[in-house]
């Protein structure tokens, strides 16, 4: 017989912690009307997330008047063992612009692709929530 699985709801800190702790997640924007969703690497600085891109990237274009509204989910899910979390940040997004933060948050960011991240994007964490699924 097969167990029964629920969510369980994840305290802020716990969310915090798993989001802290994984190397890449989804962006939601909206860009010319559309919604889009693009997978990034990002890290938790001071209460920010910080997403590296580069100039011409649809993100970067949909971010650049500032505190526009994103969402952001990081996820560890394992379909076999039907185990796993999942994280959702809702915040606001804008281009970094001072030269001391791009350059203190630009080695924490580092592509995955051989071109430049010479954009960074700061969410202002506004609400996070989370689930794992337990027996």
């Amino acid at each position: 017989m097969q167990s029964q699985r629920y969510l369980q709801p994840l305290d802020q800190a716990q969310a915090l912690a798993l989001l802290a702790g994984a190397a890449v997640g989804r962006i939601a924007f909206v860009s010319g009307g559309r919604a889009e969703i693009r997978p990034v690497n990002h890290a938790l600085v001071d209460g920010y997330l910080v997403l590296g891109s580069h100039v011409g990237t649809a993100l970067v274009d949909a971010v650049r008047p500032g505190r526009v509204p994103v969402a952001y989910e990081v996820d560890e899910l394992n379909a076999a063992e039907r185990s796993g979390w999942s994280v959702l940040v809702r915040g606001l997004a804008g281009l970094v612009l001072d030269d001391a933060e791009l350059d203190r948050y630009a080695p924490l960011v580092r592509p995955w692709i051989d071109q430049p991240m010479d954009q960074i994007v700061r969410i202002e964490v506004q609400l996070v929530t989370g689930f794992r699924l337990v027996d």
